[in-house]
């Protein structure tokens, strides 16, 4: 997420986000919500990471940068 260092989150933009990725990640692997597949299945079986703890570690990046630069 380019530029998300920066983003002032909000927990309900967060929760948006986390829907929207949950929602991609059902029609990437088609399964349907009656089919009652648990969220964290779906994450291991694509290898992915979720959205919020890839904001939260470039923040972190970002963070350090600007510490060290200064």
């Amino acid at each position: 997420m380019h530029g998300s260092e920066t983003w002032p989150m909000k927990v309900e933009h967060e929760l948006k986000m986390n829907r929207s990725e949950m929602s991609m990640m059902r029609w990437m692997c088609v399964v349907k919500l009656n089919e009652m597949k648990k969220s964290e299945e779906l994450t291991e079986l694509l290898g992915l990471e979720p959205v919020s703890l890839m904001i939260k570690k470039s923040r972190l990046r970002w963070l350090v940068e600007m510490v060290w630069t200064c």
